[in-house]
């Protein structure tokens, strides 16, 4: 499966827009500030509530991520997309990008045109 990087930021943004969800699909216990979601890190698995931050807003980039104890949005980047891909693989092996791809278009319910 090959996507093109319009179909990927369009996959973003649409991931974007359902975090809340996403963290419900995943058990993700957070808090909601003016501009991030903040929980445990849920790819490493981590203890700290407030060791992980999904940003929300954000003029041209929502659904970034950072890891604040262990970095994991640099093995798994820090899109939204990264983010999930993360979370398909904690306590396990490393899930596929086309996998995770896979994945989000059955979560928002389609593929990606």
């Amino acid at each position: 499966m090959t996507l093109q990087s319009y179909q990927i930021r369009e996959l973003n943004k649409q991931l974007s827009d359902k975090i809340p969800e996403l963290l419900d699909y995943f058990g993700i216990k957070s808090t909601k500030d003016n501009k991030r979601y903040i929980c445990a890190c849920p790819v490493h698995e981590g203890d700290n509530p407030t060791a992980c931050n999904i940003y929300y807003t954000g003029d041209d980039y929502k659904g970034n991520w950072v890891c604040n104890t262990h970095q994991c949005q640099k093995k798994f980047v820090s899109s939204i997309l990264g983010f999930v891909r993360g979370c398909l693989s904690a306590g396990k092996k490393k899930v596929s990008f086309n996998d995770t791809i896979k994945f989000a278009e059955k979560f928002l319910g389609g593929k990606i045109s």
